[in-house]
């Protein structure tokens, strides 16, 4: 059964699940622990963060890559060994991508660490390797672009 938690300072309150729960998959439990408005409109969110940029930030990963992988997979068989696959499987994206994903990863298993349904982060293991081989190449400027730079450096102005 959910239980009521107080509201956040934004308007949101949390529901929990018990440990009546704790054998749901992954995307049962977001959805158990959803943030719901506190006007009453149940709106699943993918964390528990409280402002807009942080919701759109942790939703795309949640939707497109976490869900898929772990949606329907009991949260208590969630190995380090699979969150470490599933890094393994994004290794052609930036390294920035798949930290933001295990980021979300295991901010949705700490509320299961919080809740007693598992014991340990498998998400926050020191054991976990960031395979990514994409690499950013950042050429010097060329002295003209300088030139350039330097040349109309005059016509910016000071916004603050």
């Amino acid at each position: 059964m959910l239980q009521n938690r107080p509201q956040t300072p934004d308007g949101f309150a949390r529901l929990r699940s018990t440990s009546q729960h704790a054998a749901s998959g992954l995307q049962e439990f977001i959805l158990q622990t959803a943030l719901t408005s506190a006007r009453g409109a149940d709106r699943p969110c993918c964390c528990w963060q409280t402002t807009s940029t942080s919701f759109a930030t942790a939703h795309f990963p949640l939707h497109k890559h976490i869900l898929p992988v772990f949606g329907e997979k009991d949260i208590r068989d969630i190995t380090t060994d699979d969150v470490q696959r599933f890094m393994n499987d994004k290794a052609d994206m930036s390294r920035k991508s798949i930290h933001e994903m295990v980021m979300v990863l295991g901010m949705v298993l700490e509320s299961a660490v919080e809740d007693g349904i598992i014991t340990r982060n498998p998400a926050r293991s020191k054991r976990l390797k960031n395979p990514s081989k994409k690499k950013t190449v950042r050429n010097a400027l060329e002295r003209e672009q300088v030139a350039d730079i330097l040349a109309n450096l005059h016509r910016l102005t000071d916004e603050r």
